[in-house]
């Protein structure tokens, strides 16, 4: 049975190795990745079944990614889990769901949310027993249907999200 591939995008290093070592040992297949660029990069070989990414980034930040994703026809369908310990307001709600992400989880994270998440979105094995997400107060819940990014575009240029 093959493993779900999860690709994490963060520039804390420290963060991202402890993330990729805790899926890996939860049973995914993961890479890492320090910025968007390298990912990017990435993607013109292979794509993951999910990719998790930080908002706030140094470089090309987490609201760009998702959005660039969201617009190419070879990703536009890729679950996207945003992770932050920054943009919590309601503001910043509506922009994540602009973008396309499907959900967003603050930091610090709890492995079995994560992986929860990550099951629910990929249709993977590593389910909760209830088998359904349930919003907490470390996670927006998002959905796409009737969102229009109005916009999003010249703000991601100018980098003023």
């Amino acid at each position: 049975m093959r493993k779900t591939m999860v690709w994490i995008v963060d520039d804390d290093r420290e963060f991202l190795a402890e993330l990729r070592e805790a899926l890996v040992l939860s049973g995914y297949d993961a890479e890492a990745f320090s910025d968007a660029a390298a990912a990017k990069r990435r993607l013109r070989e292979t794509l993951p079944d999910i990719v998790l990414f930080d908002l706030k980034m140094d470089g090309e930040n987490g609201f760009q990614l998702a959005h660039e994703l969201k617009h190419l026809p070879r990703t536009e369908r890729l679950p996207m889990i945003a992770m932050t310990g920054h943009y919590t307001s309601k503001e910043h709600a509506r922009l994540v769901e602009r973008c396309g992400i499907d959900l967003c989880l603050v930091k610090p994270l709890n492995l079995a949310d994560v992986t929860e998440r990550i099951a629910l979105l990929t249709g993977g094995g590593h389910r909760a027993k209830s088998g359904h997400a349930k919003s907490g107060a470390g996670e927006w819940k998002l959905r796409s249907a009737g969102v229009h990014a109005k916009n999003i575009g010249a703000h991601i240029k100018r980098g003023t999200l």
